[in-house]
């Protein structure tokens, strides 16, 4: 009786095992160490076959990169050839013609290593007969700006010098009888600076200023001016008010019951101090009805004293 097929043990079992992964797709690391490691195996043979797999590894792994660059630097060729063969010169066409059978393109081998070649770019040069000064220039750009910047330094200082020009405002204090007053400020003072000094100079005069609420109005033309604004302001603007010109700050009478503010005159009447506790009781009598706040952007054709 014939004796039983036993099965594979020891190295044949390792070959047969490593014969199915080379069969496999891929095999891991720990696949080709476990096959060739089967049974009982010296801890020195175990390290030596792992440090094998492990170079026979990186060398696959390295030998696989230096495929992809080779087709890389293959496929780079072929583009240079292709691109080599085109040319757009009217005189490299008639020698085109002339050398086709003498000349052979240079194979992917004989390229295959070395860069591209690089194209020729044109030298573009400019026309002398096409106007370019629409043409940004930096030069251009940046010397405009250093002047422009030197204007406005110029033009700023010449506002700070006539705002410290002095003015001499008259002003009536009023609180039903005119209290006639002259007040020296700067150009560059605003309204409510101007107040404060008309305060500490009627104060003096008139005490119960220093417990009146509300402080203290300037009436100009039938006019609230606005505190925060300054002299200047509504000189350089020539400001208009209901009764006349709000930039001249001398005083005139009434000479005239209505006129065309579309011409230009210097009259004015005497500006109005007043405190605001006296307008609100006040605001529904003439002349304080007419009274009202700045309002820059309102035209005024005609100038009057009446209601």
């Amino acid at each position: 009786m014939a004796d039983k097929a036993k099965p594979a043990t020891g190295p044949s079992r390792a070959a047969a095992m490593k014969a199915n992964l080379v069969s496999s797709k891929e095999p891991t690391f720990e696949e080709l160490l476990r096959a060739e490691t089967v049974g009982y195996v010296k801890h020195e043979d175990f390290i030596a076959t792992r440090e094998r797999i492990e170079r026979e590894q990186e060398e696959a792994r390295l030998e696989e990169i230096r495929k992809k660059e080779r087709a890389k630097q293959e496929e780079k060729a072929k583009k240079a050839i292709a691109k080599s063969k085109l040319s757009f010169s009217l005189d490299g066409d008639e020698d085109d013609g002339a050398d086709d059978g003498d000349d052979e393109p240079a194979s992917v081998a004989q390229v295959v290593g070395s860069p591209p070649p690089a194209a020729k770019k044109a030298k573009l040069l400019k026309n002398p007969d096409v106007d370019t000064s629409f043409l940004p220039d930096r030069d251009k750009q940046l010397m405009e700006q250093q002047q422009r910047d030197a204007l406005q330094r110029e033009w700023t200082a010449t506002q700070d010098k006539l705002k410290q020009e002095d003015l001499e405002v008259t002003y009536s204090y009023y609180d039903g009888k005119s209290h006639r007053r002259t007040l020296t400020v700067k150009k560059g003072n605003t309204i409510g600076e101007f107040l404060a000094m008309a305060m500490d100079e009627l104060a003096r005069d008139f005490p119960k200023l220093y417990t009146s609420s509300g402080g203290l109005m300037y009436i100009k033309e039938d006019i609230i001016m606005p505190t925060h604004m300054t002299f200047y302001d509504f000189i350089v603007s020539k400001a208009r008010g209901k009764s006349g010109p709000l930039f001249s700050f001398d005083t005139y009478d009434d000479v005239r019951l209505e006129t065309d503010s579309t011409k230009e005159t210097v009259n004015s009447h005497t500006g109005k101090v007043v405190t605001r506790h006296w307008y609100e009781s006040k605001k529904t009598t003439f002349p304080v009805c007419r009274w009202e706040p700045y309002d820059p952007d309102k035209v005024w054709e005609k100038y009057t004293i009446k209601s």
